[in-house]
């Protein structure tokens, strides 16, 4: 039976609102626990560590105090580059991480992965080592599913075996909900999609449009552009397209850069009603307005995330740690509260596979992250489907105004029957 769970959030802000909470989180390794055993390995860079460091920790320190039977250390890998301060477009950083993990016998699981670049990449090192892998950043449906690109997903399996799990919400899974969405909130006859050329917005964009045409709405045009190398006057004539389609819906898959932006602007310049629905902008309100234009002009866009404020979730136990995290650390890093939340149920849910898994192995925990089933801050029990997505469709929905995301609506159902 599904269970859904309906509130709402503050909307998350870019990684570059991120505070320093902890001075030692800054080291490209460090290490926490309780002496010599098993070790959890985290890639993501110093910068993106910042928000994650803490309720690691938090969850690492939870499950001391409760007597967890395994002893646990983290060590922490930077991923970072001066180019790419976030991780998120450093491939090579994510390879030679794990491989660093790999060569560290007492690793039993890496949690890394900050985006699918580097998912795609750390993955088959990972599963030739027989290493679990799991990440909260990617949501490319290919590294689970059939269907999507050239031999995947068994390009990232060489041994045949799954070794990947994720707790990001798949791109059509999310893009699932965000059709009900837009049906429910606006019953469009006709949609307009753009998408930026990266891996997540090509692969939303492409969903929505299979789905919206499933329902039965019209998809009168589709446009997808480099951020990178897009040009003013190429922006203007693809914001020209739309205002003369006239859609009753624009969806925008992924669109983070100030290119991205400009598009936002100009089509609101021509339709200052269009409703706009998008999948990976939470950017938007950061960027600085193009000339000639105020950030009041995108009032009413709406944004979808995946991780919701622990606070809207409407548990016990999501409660207890927003209360249990500021004592310890200070308060939620402002943008990123969901984000800290999923940390720390992920991070306590492979702490417990750990402890319950036949014997404290890589092969042990591996089997235990298969078999897992975790009930925590989500007031769900949850787990992986054999393809190793996670069995829980968590969504929320945040609307634009007067420059902040204000909540509208959290979706939390269980996949499970």
């Amino acid at each position: 039976m599904y269970s859904k769970n309906h509130a709402t959030r503050i909307g998350r802000k870019a990684a570059a609102l991120l505070v320093l909470l902890l001075s030692a989180l800054h080291m490209s390794a460090c290490t926490w626990g309780r002496g010599p055993g098993v070790v959890v390995a985290f890639t993501y860079a110093d910068a993106v560590w910042e928000f994650y460091g803490p309720p690691a920790t938090m969850a690492l320190e939870d499950y001391n105090a409760r007597g967890g039977a395994v002893p646990v250390e983290f060590i922490h890998i930077n991923t970072g580059t001066e180019e790419d301060p976030y991780g998120l477009m450093s491939p090579d950083q994510e390879v030679a991480a794990v491989q660093q993990a790999i060569d560290d016998p007492r690793v039993v699981i890496v949690i890394g992965g900050a985006a699918d670049p580097m998912v795609q990449t750390g993955v088959p090192i990972a599963n030739a080592a027989g290493l679990a892998y799991l990440s909260s950043g990617s949501s490319w449906a290919g590294l689970t599913m059939l269907g999507y690109g050239p031999g995947e997903p068994a390009i990232y399996y060489p041994t045949g075996e799954r070794n990947f799990f994720r707790t990001y919400l798949r791109d059509d899974l999310a893009v699932a909900l965000a059709v009900q969405f837009i049906l429910d909130e606006f019953a469009p006859e006709t949609i307009y999609i753009v998408n930026s050329a990266a891996t997540q917005g090509r692969g939303a964009a492409g969903q929505m449009g299979l789905a919206m045409s499933d329902a039965g709405v019209e998809v009168i045009g589709t446009e997808e552009f480099d951020e990178e190398t897009a040009s003013t006057e190429e922006v203007a004539a693809m914001a020209g397209r739309i205002i003369g389609a006239r859609p009753d819906v624009l969806y925008v898959g992924s669109i983070v850069g100030e290119r991205g932006s400009d598009l936002f602007y100009e089509v609101r310049a021509g339709l200052p009603n269009l409703p706009i629905v998008g999948f990976g902008i939470e950017t938007l309100p950061l960027l600085d307005p193009p000339e000639g234009h105020v950030l009041s002009e995108l009032d009413g866009v709406y944004g979808q995330d995946t991780m919701p404020h622990p606070s809207r979730l409407g548990t016990a136990a999501a409660d207890a740690f927003v209360t249990d995290f500021e004592a310890r650390f200070g308060p939620l890093t402002p943008g990123v509260e969901g984000k800290q939340a999923n940390t720390y149920e992920q991070v306590s849910a492979v702490l417990y596979a750990i402890e319950h898994a036949d014997e404290p192995t890589r092969a042990g925990a591996l089997e235990a992250m298969r078999n897992l089933r975790y009930t925590g801050l989500y007031g769900v029990e949850w787990g992986f489907t054999p393809e190793g997505d996670r069995t829980l469709l968590m969504s929320v929905f945040n609307r634009l105004e007067d420059g902040v995301w204000v909540p509208t609506t959290v979706i939390l159902e269980s996949m499970e029957e």
